[in-house]
């Protein structure tokens, strides 16, 4: 099979990559789809990985003499066999730029992820046409008969793991792989042989701070801070910016090879951080990085890769996140901090902490800071590896707070309806809006109809079980929802706290932990000044009307 056709790299940045047939003209299918992924928020290397999908599905079929619009499932089949078989192909050498590549029996064999990838990626190609009604109506790349009746996860419980439940049919089983993970033996025989301070500073980040290859070589030189330990770097999914904790000897590593090219790397805090040895200096790409490390594992006669020094942090993190070098002093302090500040607010001990005591605190630091803060998964983990939620608590933070979308019924039953018809009515109607809406409004109507209007009505009109509203029911629950009651808690819980906090200095003292005494102290000083601020608080009860359009009362 010719390899005919290619994916272009252009500079263009509202299309940065255009897949084109062997005359050389566009593939509106393919340019559309990839537009929608860009639209979507995917980087450009997404839309890269993407167009290389299509572009082996589409020689298969110029091959076979078959439109793309006119595939159906015999092709994908046959496609799918095909990559099983057939093998990478032999690709023209840069000496004979000039000769064909062509796919040959006996080539290096596909890996099932990239079979796994190419099978997600037509198969939502082929949604995109169905829906825009430009493409079969079929998909040629269906899910499994057996599980494409319903939606994926419709019935999970969120303390337990995902199920494999949205598979396609022809998509190949993944093995489970053992994280790649680097033998301490092995990393410093590694590290020995690093020729340079910026390759074992770049090591020591890498294995310090979990980063990926690429994400760590977009740091700048202003992003680096050695005071906090902190180093911040473009995330590859989102594009953000993220500050991430890395070791002490990172950053001395650092430290050493900034002054060994002081006068050769250029200066500035928005420029690159990590550049090439050779002159003209130029910042260090993926490629050169990846190269350097394939040197290193050469004279050292091992395979680790760039990828495995993430995996190898991961394992250091989890195997003792407290004694292990490569969790900065900042982490191992935010650590203990974050814990500090739920005792001081919600009394007790550590074994008292709860997950949702972690949530609550990770919200309110992210509201205040308008971002999260780093170490938030490192705190759950040690909070977790120590036994303080219980066995039945999510191992990680991500699962924890992935609890999955309600059904209809789940959203009206969340608000306690006691009306069985009503709550029957409303789960009906949730039920036939749900297609035309997205989860968040959905969402939304089920607060504003459950909870605002018929739980409210339940509550002061006890045993109330019709739509039909006396004139005086409907008028009241509208002067409730014009109105929002402002109350001020007691002062009973931030007493009990400083009542706690006093008690505690006292023992600190007793025992002579000085250093704890001036934490607790400082803690004291808060509460009672959160004291100070209730008691100042004046209309306690105080109604606030929020001024909002009357409505007539054949609405109800």
């Amino acid at each position: 099979m010719p390899l005919v056709g290619e994916l272009v790299a252009t500079d263009d940045p509202w299309e940065p990559y255009r897949l084109v047939d062997a005359p050389g003209a566009p593939v509106e299918g393919a340019v559309a789809f990839l537009r929608d992924v860009l639209a979507a928020g995917r980087p450009a290397t997404t839309a890269r990985s993407y167009g290389m999908d299509l572009l082996r599905w589409f020689r298969f079929l110029w091959a076979v003499e078959v439109p793309w619009d006119r595939a159906s499932r015999i092709e994908a089949r046959d496609f799918s066999r095909w990559l099983q078989v057939a093998g990478q192909p032999s690709r023209p050498h840069w000496r004979r730029p000039d000769a064909v590549g062509r796919w040959a029996p006996g080539g290096k064999p596909y890996a099932p992820s990239v079979r796994t990838h190419s099978e997600t990626v037509l198969r939502t190609f082929y949604d995109f046409h169905r829906d825009a009604g430009t493409g079969p109506v079929l998909n040629p790349f269906p899910l499994d008969r057996s599980r494409r009746g319903r939606r994926a996860h419709a019935h999970r419980n969120p303390m337990e793991p995902h199920r494999n439940e949205r598979v396609g049919l022809y998509r190949p089983r993944l093995p489970q792989r053992v994280p790649r993970s680097v033998p301490d033996d092995e990393f410093n025989e590694i590290f020995a042989r690093l020729p340079s301070h910026r390759d074992r500073a770049l090591v020591a980040f890498y294995v310090s701070t979990g980063a990926r290859a690429s994400e760590l070589l977009t740091a700048w030189q202003g992003g680096a801070d050695p005071g906090r330990q902190l180093i911040s770097v473009v995330r590859k999914g989102t594009g953000e910016v993220q500050e991430l904790p890395a070791s002490t000897d990172a950053f001395v590593w650092l430290r050493l090879y900034q002054l060994e090219l002081e006068d050769v790397i250029p200066k500035g805090r928005r420029l690159p951080l990590w550049w090439t040895l050779r002159n003209p200096s130029r910042p260090l790409t993926y490629h050169a990085a990846h190269r350097m490390f394939e040197r290193v594992n050469a004279k050292a006669g091992t395979s680790a890769t760039l990828h495995a020094l993430r995996h190898t942090a991961a394992y250091r993190m989890a195997e003792d996140p407290r004694e292990d070098s490569s969790v900065s002093t900042a982490s191992a302090t935010r650590v203990a901090y974050r814990t500090a500040q739920i005792l001081a607010a919600k009394g007790g001990i550590i074994s008292d902490i709860t997950p949702g005591d972690v949530l609550e605190l990770l919200e309110v630091e992210a509201e205040l800071r308008g971002t999260s803060v780093g170490a938030t998964h490192l705190f759950y983990r040690v909070l977790h590896d120590l036994g303080v939620f219980g066995d039945r608590a999510p191992a990680t933070l991500r699962e924890l707070r992935s609890a999955g979308q309600r059904t209809p019924e789940e959203l009206i039953d969340r608000y306690g309806v006691a009306c069985r018809p009503i709550r029957d009515l409303l789960v009906d109607y949730l039920r036939e809006r749900q297609p035309a809406l997205d989860y968040n409004s959905l969402e939304a109507l089920s607060y504003y109809l459950a909870k605002l209007f018929w739980s409210d009505l339940e509550q002061h009109h006890p045993g109330i079980d019709s739509l039909h509203l006396p004139t005086g029911v409907a008028d009241a629950w509208k002067q409730r929802l014009r109105t929002v009651d402002k109350t001020v808690r007691t002062p009973d819980r931030l007493v009990e706290i400083r009542d706690n906090l006093i008690a505690r200095i006292a023992e600190a003292e007793r025992e002579g932990w000085l250093g704890e005494v001036e934490g607790l102290r400082v803690s004291l000083a808060g509460a009672k000044d959160k004291l100070a601020q209730v008691d100042r608080r004046p209309n306690k009860g105080a109604g606030i009307d929020l001024g909002m359009p009357t409505t007539r009362n054949e609405d109800f």
